[in-house]
Parts: structure tokens; C-alpha cells; sequence
């Protein structure tokens, strides 16, 4: 279970032959329009909204609530829009809420463009490594304690049918465009990027606070009966950690 939604902004190959400003425009007025569409709800209230890099925009959306808020979850929808490349097409997909699938009603979305297990697992396991060293390199950077839910969807990803070669390539990728974006803001990460996820990946070993918000998500918000304990998924990790990052 999460409160977070992330789209990607995917632009058509007319729109990346147009000037940056041209393109800035289209963008700018995407998200205007998102942000009005979102304010004249009925239901949702937009709380706040605001540009945290070219092309990526952050929402947060105050939802009715009738049970008491529980300190893993966000108070709000985090709705995070990012304009990014697509390392492969993406899969149709239907999309159900959990009410719609207790009640056995047809999915909301029948039909959505996602991206594929492969690409979303590469993602998450750069994010994951980098903005733990990051923080650690410098600590005026957001320290998200949520960030930590990645190793277990990694973990069961580890334990699924996905490709492992296809991610190992695509981490590859999402490394490159890692660098262009946050180079100048993480200098050990542009200049050594494999070795900055290695330690990423050690401060997650040794510090004690990850297995705290591990152990933290894990109760509330995992409906696996049977759940990885933080041994486990870091064991997990650890694998693919060998297996993806070399140095």
C-alpha cells in the first residue's frame, strides 16, 4: 500500500524537435492545467504544489479521511509528475482500487500505460543507493523516511519472473541520466557513480535507522502475511548489489 503516485511525462518526438522555451511553454501550461483541474475537485483539495526541477512537479492532495492517521503513511496523495525518458514501451494495464477490487467492480482505468517491472525496479534501486549516500554526503538534503519502502519492493521483485539482465541494463541507463540530472549537486555520484551506490548501500547496512523505518512500514502498510523481515530484504539487496554494481 501507498499514498504516492508517480507519472511520467513521456514527450512525443514532434515535441522533443521543438526549442527548450517552446517546449518549456507546453510544459508550463500542462501543469497549470493540472493544478486547476485538481483545485475545482469536489473531493480532492490541493494543499500544495511546486516545481522542483525542470520538468518534474510535486502535488500534494488532501483526501476525506475517517480513521485515524497512522505515522507511516503520508497525511496526503503525493502526486509526483516527472518528465523522463522511457527505457522500453510500456504495458497496458488495467488500474482498480482496492474497493473496487473487494467488491469485484470493473477496474476505474480499464486501460493505462505503465511502465514495465523491469524499468521500475532499475529505478528504484539507483534512487535508493543514491539518495541514501546523498544525504549522507550532505545533510541539508531531504532525508525521506519513506525511501526505504524501495528494498522491499525490490525484495519481491528479486523473487519474481522479471527479467534480471533487462534491469541490469536498464541500471546502466538510469545511471547516465542520474548523472546528468543530479551531478552537479552530488559530486561523488558524478565522479564515481558505482562506487557512491556501494555506499549507499553500506549506510543502509550500518546504520540502524533504516531497519527502524523498515520494521515501521512493514506492520501498517504490508498485507503480506508473511512479510520479508529486514534481514531478509537487505540479504536480497545484498545480491543484486553484487550482481548489478561493480566497481
Amino acid at each position: 500500500m501507498s499514498e504516492d503516485v508517480d507519472i511520467k511525462i513521456i514527450p512525443s518526438i514532434d515535441i522533443q524537435k521543438k526549442s527548450r522555451s517552446v517546449q518549456r511553454k507546453l510544459r508550463g501550461e500542462f501543469y497549470q492545467k493540472l493544478r486547476d483541474l485538481l483545485e475545482e475537485h469536489e473531493i480532492f483539495e490541493l494543499t500544495e504544489s511546486k516545481k522542483l526541477d525542470e520538468g518534474k512537479f510535486l502535488y500534494h492532495i488532501q483526501y476525506p479521511r475517517y480513521h485515524q492517521l497512522i505515522e507511516a503513511i503520508r497525511p496526503v496523495i503525493q502526486l509526483e509528475i516527472t518528465e523522463s525518458p522511457l527505457l522500453e514501451p510500456p504495458i497496458i494495464k488495467p488500474v482498480s482500487s482496492m474497493y473496487a477490487e473487494a467488491l469485484r467492480l470493473s477496474p476505474e482505468l480499464l486501460q493505462c500505460p505503465c511502465a514495465t517491472i523491469e524499468v521500475t525496479a532499475s529505478e528504484k534501486f539507483v534512487s535508493l543507493l543514491r539518495r541514501t549516500s546523498a544525504y549522507a554526503r550532505d545533510n541539508e538534503k531531504k532525508d525521506d523516511e519513506v525511501l526505504i519502502r524501495h528494498i522491499y519492493d525490490l525484495h519481491l521483485i528479486n523473487q519474481s519472473n522479471a527479467d534480471m539482465t533487462k534491469i541490469s541494463r536498464f541500471i546502466e541507463q538510469v545511471i547516465k541520466i542520474d548523472m546528468e540530472e543530479f551531478g552537479n549537486q552530488h559530486l561523488q555520484f558524478r565522479d564515481e557513480p558505482y562506487k557512491e551506490l556501494r555506499y549507499g548501500f553500506k549506510l543502509l547496512q550500518e546504520d540502524i535507522k533504516h531497519k527502524n523505518r523498515y520494521q515501521n512500514f512493514i506492520g501498517p502498510l504490508v498485507y503480506n502475511q508473511n512479510p520479508a523481515s529486514w534481514e531478509e530484504a537487505l540479504e536480497s539487496l545484498n545480491e543484486k548489489v553484487v550482481s548489478w554494481i561493480k566497481i
